[in-house]
């Protein structure tokens, strides 16, 4: 491969950095902090940017990065020619189809992308602009060790990719495989895929079980002795999303990241049925949080909710404890439930904490309809709870070590993959960390997610949505692309710094869900059996004065509900009278209160009659008393678990944090610049790394690359010595090297090696 580098001085990354305002620097750290870094004052340690950049990388960018450290970017400047030529040979390597590579034009833009996140530098390059370079293009240092061929992480996504035998015939080739293979195949997966073996030598058996398994495309050679699990088959074993062969490496701008694949078009039937989930949805998570505001729950010692509460909430809703868990966990994606110290304190208080309703659930019980779908996916786009993992008997619902960030990435990307033709191939050009993360049991407890929240939709007209990816025959809804969308918007917002309010958002996605809602109606039939028959969509309003005053049998766009005496006791009991429950009725029906049939109406003085003895008093199951009616709910504050809670200005919060980091990172270079290396204190020009591996790692990629590197060593006599060097043989008993100041040639051990330093 051919390398081009200026006669100029090498412009390190440090000062590159430094060439960039206070302002341009810290933008770039809230980013990172955007993205999911925790520790903005950990950034810039030894001026480098931390792993949390890869993982935003699209696998276009990564590969750009790969085909960087191939060409020994960290150590001198290349060009967009010597890049361009380089992901050619990957991509031939990968076998990626040629309708699937990207024009020079997009490999432009992935370049000026990388600049933008401190990945990849040069004088022509900026922090914030889309300024693009030809020439004397380097990236950090700390970024080869990354990508060597045996890391565990898939990086290297022209490896990743390389295996030809087509998705489909994946489960039958692995498991047509002899035992003895197919237990290496699990060996090798469970110990992160590399393994070593003199079978693989050239002049060693070729029917050998690692050098057949090789010509299938099951495993990687690496070298004459190391192979590697194939990317593909390791996500197969594992369950999880694959690529397609080759991979696919288009270009998609960050700020399409997030909003729905513009190939998606809505239908209207699968519109239709998801409304109408999603309304069925709403009202029966409305009757749960009625129930849970009078009665908290008790949580297990490990935090979790166990089975016999569950069982007790399935007796006073009249439901299965199946169905029960199910709506407790959408509650709690949905940020409407959380663990703390409720108030007011439950009667049966044991000084713990309870299980119980959070502010956010209190406002979604009172909001329109419209809002209330709006709340839900929103507060379902940004949880962390792994979900599936409860389908494990072993696992209790709720329980801490089920969260994990990469869950809520995987939904805050759903409406973007979901309305993708293929969802799968989609996710790993889009998000490749991200897709080595996804597995089909995942994802298909995604998707049933998404169908009760109106997110997906069955239809018959359309073919079966990619059947590898476990998915049932569903479609993507209007109010998957209104998510997806305003999500976009939300993020590029968060990303820069603007602030967006929450309830902001809310508005914002309830807009475009309204145009999916039929028109609500105002009347009801009320019938002599005491029954009253809803014929389609009531407003938020009306539904909640109907369920004060009558039960649930039926729900949905079209609702039925019976009254009785009981349930006119228990209105009464909560502040409805008999003249405010005569007006509704009279109100909602067609002919106004004269078509109420007379038993009806007498039953309403009857309950008010009844009231006034004691012994007949309900009980009342819950009410939100925020209207002023029946008893004060039991609630916790809402907690802020992710990044779609209630903000004011998100990047206030870190502002003195930003600017302490920024300052550090200009006094560090500063000083350094002032300092002499020999004296042991620290040089912007150089790193230094002492860990035994890490030292082996230094030096393999300086053998590479033909860089030098500065070696400290215990010398013969027992002495510490520094000399620059270059390398020109290595093995795992003997470093062979050239002294650069005389040109003497010289063997040292590794485990006489205290330290490298390397050029940045």
């Amino acid at each position: 491969m051919n390398t081009s580098a200026s006669t100029e001085p090498a412009l390190t990354y440090p000062v590159w950095l430094s060439q960039h305002s206070d302002e341009e620097i810290a933008a770039l750290l809230w980013r990172l902090h955007a993205e999911g870094s925790s520790a903005l004052a950990e950034q810039f340690r030894g001026t480098t940017i931390p792993e949390p950049a890869l993982h935003q990388l699209t696998a276009l960018e990564l590969a750009t990065v790969h085909a960087a450290c191939e060409i020994g970017a960290a150590s001198h400047p290349v060009s967009s020619t010597d890049l361009e030529d380089t992901l050619t040979e990957l991509f031939d390597i990968a076998g990626t189809p040629a309708d699937k590579r990207p024009n020079r034009e997009e490999q432009q833009s992935a370049i000026a992308s990388l600049a933008r996140w401190g990945l990849m530098f040069s004088p022509h390059l900026h922090l914030s602009s889309d300024a693009q370079g030809d020439s004397e293009l380097r990236i950090p240092a700390h970024l080869p060790p990354l990508f060597e061929p045996a890391t565990e992480e898939l990086w290297r996504l022209a490896d990743c990719h390389r295996c030809p035998i087509p998705t489909a015939e994946l489960p039958e080739v692995v498991n047509s495989l002899p035992p003895r293979q197919r237990r290496l195949l699990g060996t090798l997966s469970r110990a992160g895929g590399v393994g070593n073996s003199a079978s693989l030598r050239p002049d060693a058996d070729p029917a050998a079980p690692l050098p057949t398994m090789v010509r299938l495309g099951v495993l990687d050679q690496l070298d004459e002795s190391t192979a590697r699990l194939s990317g593909r088959v390791a996500m197969h074993l594992k369950g999880g999303f694959i690529s397609e062969p080759g991979g696919d490496f288009p270009w998609i701008p960050a700020e399409d990241a997030l909003a729905p694949h513009p190939d998606f078009q809505a239908s209207a039937r699968p519109d239709a049925a998801a409304a109408s989930t999603a309304v069925q949805t709403i009202q029966e998570l409305t009757a749960l949080i009625t129930d849970l505001s009078a009665h908290p729950i008790q949580p297990l010692t490990s935090g979790g909710i166990g089975t016999r509460e569950i069982g007790k909430i399935a007796r006073r809703l009249n439901t299965s404890p199946e169905t029960v868990t199910h709506q407790l966990t959408l509650l709690y994606l949905c940020n409407f439930l959380a663990r703390e110290f409720p108030e007011p304190t439950p009667a049966e208080d044991n000084g713990g904490t309870y299980w119980a309703l959070t502010e956010h659930a209190l406002d979604f019980a009172e909001a329109p309809l419209a809002t209330q779908w709006a709340m839900l996916l929103l507060g379902w786009a940004g949880a962390n709870y792994q979900s599936w993992l409860t389908r494990d008997s072993e696992q209790r619902p709720f329980e801490p070590h089920l969260h994990a960030t990469y869950a809520a990435e995987l939904r805050r990307f759903f409406p973007a993959v979901f309305t993708a033709p293929n969802p799968e191939t989609y996710l790993w050009a889009l998000r490749p960390a991200l897709a080595t993360h996804a597995t089909r049991v995942a994802w298909k407890e995604l998707v049933e997610e998404a169908h009760h929240l109106g997110l997906a939709a069955p239809t018959s007209s359309l073919p079966p949505k990619q059947e590898h990816t476990g998915s049932p025959e569903v479609t993507a809804t209007s109010a998957t692309r209104a998510l997806g969308t305003v999500i976009s918007q939300w993020h590029r917002a968060l990303a820069s710094g603007e602030a967006m309010p929450f309830r902001h958002v809310v508005a914002q996605l309830a807009t475009q869900l309204e145009s999916v809602l039929p028109a609500p109606v105002d009347m009801l039939i009320i019938q002599g059996d005491h029954t009253i028959m809803a014929p389609g969509l009531l407003t938020a309003e009306d539904h909640r004065a109907l369920s004060r005053i009558a039960d649930a049998e039926s729900t949905g766009m079209a609702s039925v509900w019976r009254v009785s005496k009981s349930s006119f006791l228990r209105a009464l009991s909560i502040g409805e009278t008999p003249a405010s429950i005569s007006d509704f009725l009279g109100r909602m029906a067609p002919g106004g209160i004269e078509s109420v049939p007379q038993s009806l109406r007498y039953l309403i003085d009857d309950a008010a009659r009844a009231l006034s003895d004691s012994s007949q008093a309900p009980e009342i199951s819950g009410a939100t008393g925020r209207s002023g009616r029946g008893s004060t709910p039991h609630r916790v504050p809402t907690p802020r678990r992710h990044e779609l809670d209630p903000s004011v200005d998100p990047r206030a919060d870190f502002a003195r944090e930003l600017a302490e980091a920024v300052e550090g990172f200009r006094r560090a270079l500063s000083t350094a610049e002032n300092d002499d290396p020999d004296t042991g204190s620290h040089n912007s020009d150089t790193r230094t790394v002492r860990a035994t591996r890490e030292i082996m790692t230094e030096l393999r990629q300086a053998y590479s690359a033909g860089t030098k590197v500065r070696l400290h060593y215990v010398d013969y006599a027992g002495a510490l010595a520094k000399e620059w060097i270059s390398v020109i043989m290595m093995s795992p008993s003997v470093i062979s090297a050239v002294m650069e100041d005389t040109g003497e040639s010289f063997t040292v051990q590794p485990h006489r090696v205290a330290a490298v330093e390397v050029p940045v």
